[in-house]
């Protein structure tokens, strides 16, 4: 199983943050990569989320986890035609570190298809949870 980790501090209030990443939809606002995402179900563990990138690609996903009070939101990638990966396990921590500081680590444990793909998906990843956190950063503060 391989793993990518970003950790990225930002600037606004960690209870705004987890609030964007508790309520599990809305991916379109904040996430660049999304143009629509729908839930099936309340945001909790067992809900469903299908969401559509503007190529028209889909990822059907599964909530397993919204911890309210570790502030950690996990989720599987049950489909997806995207990158060469399988069995996708997300997990997004927020950490408070002051009034207006937070950091935000987002975790994808997943097992490749192709071997020599390993940097490519990698990269990819890193650059996509990056983009996400400071998407949120710009949706709570703009």
């Amino acid at each position: 199983m391989k793993s990518v980790i970003t950790t990225m501090t930002i600037n606004a209030p960690s209870d705004k943050v987890w609030g964007v990443i508790a309520k599990a939809n809305g991916l379109e606002k904040w996430f660049s990569a999304i143009e629509k995402c729908e839930l099936d179900g309340p945001a909790g563990p067992g809900a469903k989320r299908v969401c559509t990138t503007f190529q028209g690609n889909v990822l059907e996903e599964t909530i397993l986890a919204v911890d309210n009070d570790a502030m950690v939101f996990q989720y599987s990638i049950d489909r997806q035609d995207m990158l060469p990966t399988k069995d996708v396990l997300g997990t997004i921590h927020v950490t408070r570190l002051s009034d207006s500081e937070t950091n935000v680590t987002w975790l994808a444990n997943y097992n490749l298809l192709d071997q020599s793909m390993e940097q490519v998906v990698s990269s990819a990843l890193d650059q996509l949870y990056q983009g996400g956190i400071k998407g949120i950063e710009d949706l709570i503060n703009n």
